[in-house]
């Protein structure tokens, strides 16, 4: 829109003779909408088609004139120098707020135009009324907002943490993550120790200076503790730790060290106290070694376990956990052993041809021996390889001592070196 039109837009006309209103004052009537009348046509009481000299009016006081600009008048003037008086310059989003009749490049353009770039700076022209300042070319970037994310619980953040739920500041601690220091820092009042030391030739003794020296000397103690603690939250990066719940009954708990399981939260809780001196990657290869080593414990003794129940394959040991599980925590009522029972002839049924058969790795001695003795293949080949790895090392095994490394199965031992013995796998002469 040109400036021409824009100020005949602006313009207020009679609504009776169409004839513009400017620096004079005239009425609005308060039942019709945008009907305006001058004060030659109220005198004489012109009525219209909708309009009637009974209805209620207000006067309207004439626009002020325009000051330096023919787009900006008195009023526009007063506002702008207040706002920039309250604001401060260069605030002119605020200052276009506090307008409200221009935008904040209107202010900015006007503002550096009128009373900057004037010749009396930081007075105005006064002597004319310039045309409208020119408003600056838009830049070649985009000047729309975007989120910056500076929140530590924006999504954005939250993805890179690899978090579900947000932290909020009550879990920092005390702790300020985007000052790198606590709200109250530890042993607070140790500025006591160096607050009134004064370095003086001519009064200080040699005891004197030294007892100077040795509290200077404490209180940088004191400051490197403090940077140790500020380094350890930062290594550990504790401010985005997440609390995450834990079994039914037990308190909710920070898994800094990753333990997933109740043993493995318990290793974690008792070398803890390490992770502050020992380093924050020294002790992630620790932490995650003694998991590694609690799980391989409880691989070995739940297969241990399935070996002494007779568990021929991992669907059957799977099965048999679960059938473990429900009885020790007292879901299985003794009234329906029965059905169970048939669970697992019908699993049996399914899952029967899944097993591992051993017996193809066997000889038809060795298998005749299983078949007599009752001694599954899998634990005949553990067996064996355990005899004739141990007689290649000592170069004799008596009986005794093979019967003597497994006292569980000293039956099997005895069957199986008695024939290990006869086939001449183990030959001692």
């Amino acid at each position: 829109m040109s400036q021409s039109k824009r100020l005949k837009k602006e313009n207020t006309t009679c609504s009776c003779c169409r004839r513009v209103l400017l620096n004079e004052r005239y009425v609005r009537c308060q039942r019709c909408l945008d009907y305006n009348q001058c004060l030659q046509c109220l005198s004489v009481g012109m009525e219209t088609e909708n309009h009637v000299r009974t209805h209620n009016f207000i006067v309207i006081e004439p626009k002020p004139g325009s000051l330096y600009t023919q787009d900006w008048d008195a009023h526009d003037e007063i506002l702008l120098l207040y706002g920039v008086k309250i604001f401060g310059l260069g605030n002119w989003n605020d200052i276009a707020n506090f307008m409200k009749s221009k935008n904040a490049i209107d202010c900015e353009s006007h503002y550096i135009g009128v009373y900057l770039h004037s010749p009396t700076a930081p007075l105005p022209i006064a002597d004319r009324i310039l045309a409208p300042i020119p408003k600056p070319p838009p830049p070649p970037y985009d000047t729309r907002p975007v989120e910056s994310c500076p929140s530590v619980a924006h999504e954005k953040h939250m993805n890179e943490k690899n978090k579900k739920e947000k932290t909020i500041p009550a879990e920092y601690s005390g702790y300020m993550p985007y000052r790198h220091e606590f709200e109250v820092d530890w042993n607070n009042d140790a500025e006591m120790l160096v607050a009134k030391i004064e370095f003086k030739i001519e009064e200080d003794t040699f005891e004197s200076f030294k007892n100077k020296i040795c509290l200077l000397l404490s209180y940088n103690g004191q400051l490197a503790e403090r940077r140790f603690r500020t380094k350890v939250i930062e290594d550990w990066d504790v401010q985005n730790q997440e609390v995450k719940p834990v079994a039914r009954g037990e308190k909710d708990e920070l898994r800094v060290l990753g333990g997933l399981s109740k043993a493995e939260r318990a290793i974690d809780n008792r070398i803890i106290s390490l992770a502050p001196y020992y380093g924050y990657e020294n002790m992630q290869r620790f932490s995650s070694g003694l998991h590694k080593r609690i799980r391989f414990v409880e691989s070995i003794h739940k297969l241990y376990q399935w070996q002494k129940n007779g568990v021929r394959s991992h669907a059957e040991g799977d099965f048999f956990t679960s059938l473990l599980r429900c009885i020790k925590e007292g879901r299985i009522p003794h009234s329906e052993f029965d059905h169970w029972n048939e669970l697992v002839t019908e699993f049996n049924r399914i899952h029967g041809e899944m097993s591992i058969k051993n017996d193809e790795f066997l000889s038809p001695t060795e298998s005749q021996l299983c078949a007599i003795e009752h001694i599954h293949p899998q634990l005949y080949l553990g067996l064996k390889c355990l005899l004739v790895r141990e007689s290649t090392w000592r170069g004799v095994l008596t009986k005794e001592d093979a019967l003597k490394m497994d006292n569980e199965h000293q039956f099997e031992i005895s069957k199986i070196y008695d024939l290990l013995l006869t086939v001449g796998i183990l030959d001692f002469t």
